[in-house]
C-alpha cells in the first residue's frame, strides 16, 4: 500500500527529531567550548564548563537590556571576546534585532556538522508539509 504524502512527511519529521535532546546538548557544549573565553560567560562564573547543568546554574535568562552594555562596547569597536570567543566584526540593526556576523562565524562549525543536517532536514520536512496542503 502506498503511503500518503502526509504520512511520509510525518515519518521523516519523526526521524530527524527523534534525537533532539542529544543534539541540543551537543550543540550547547560546542557553543560553550567555542565561547568559553567570552567575558560575559566568565562574569557569570561559567569558567569554561561546558555541561548543561553548569550552564543552567550560572547563566540566567537575559533580555536585550541585560546585554546592551556588552553590545554597546562591541559597536564602539572593542574587539576583545566580550559576548563570543571571537570578535564580532559586523553588527546591523534590522527589525529590532542585532544581526551579528561574529555570531554566525562561531556557529558555522555547528552548521557543518551532523547537527545542521538534522536541522536542515526538519526545515525541508516543514516546507514539504506546506507544499502538500
Amino acid at each position: 500500500m502506498l503511503e500518503s504524502k502526509h504520512e511520509r512527511v510525518i515519518k521523516e519529521f519523526e526521524s530527524v527529531t527523534k534525537d533532539a535532546g542529544r543534539v541540543q546538548i551537543e550543540t550547547l557544549k560546542r557553543i560553550l567550548e567555542m565561547n568559553g573565553e567570552a567575558e560575559y560567560l566568565q562574569s557569570l562564573g561559567l569558567c569554561g564548563r561546558t555541561d548543561p547543568e553548569s550552564f543552567k546554574a550560572c547563566v540566567p535568562l537575559a533580555t536585550h537590556s541585560d546585554l546592551e552594555p556588552y553590545i554597546q562596547r562591541i559597536t564602539d569597536g572593542e574587539d576583545s571576546p566580550i559576548l563570543t570567543g571571537k570578535p564580532i566584526t559586523t553588527i546591523s540593526l534590522s527589525a529590532y534585532e542585532y544581526v551579528c556576523m561574529g555570531l554566525v562565524e562561531w556557529l558555522l562549525p555547528c552548521l557543518h556538522s551532523g547537527v545542521a543536517d538534522s536541522m536542515i532536514s526538519a526545515v525541508d520536512v516543514l516546507r514539504a508539509t506546506r507544499e502538500i496542503e
